[in-house]
């Protein structure tokens, strides 16, 4: 599996609640599923009635990604995510 550090934001147009931004106690980290990799998270923060994702890193076994594609595929992950389950796909594990 090859690690991509997103170095664009990736953010969600609904407000999460603050109460789960930060990791529990134990939670090494948040895990987003996906078809071509998992998006991997340090949990968020608000403002304005956006969510964006803190720390976020693309975990795929494809290999030679620029920066651009992972992040295409990490947006992807992480919208597909929201369409499906809302706004919860952020605050759990």
């Amino acid at each position: 599996m090859v690690e991509y550090k997103i170095l664009r934001l990736l953010v969600i147009p609904e407000e999460a609640s603050s109460r789960f931004a930060d990791l529990s106690v134990g939670e090494e980290s948040r895990r987003i599923g996906g078809d071509r990799g998992n998006l991997v998270h340090m949990g968020y923060v608000t403002d304005g009635g956006f969510t964006a994702l803190h720390k976020p890193i693309l975990v795929t076994d494809l290999k030679g990604l620029s920066d651009d594609e992972a992040f295409n595929i990490a947006d992807g992950i992480l919208m597909r995510s929201y369409e499906t389950i809302g706004i919860e796909c952020v605050m759990y594990n």
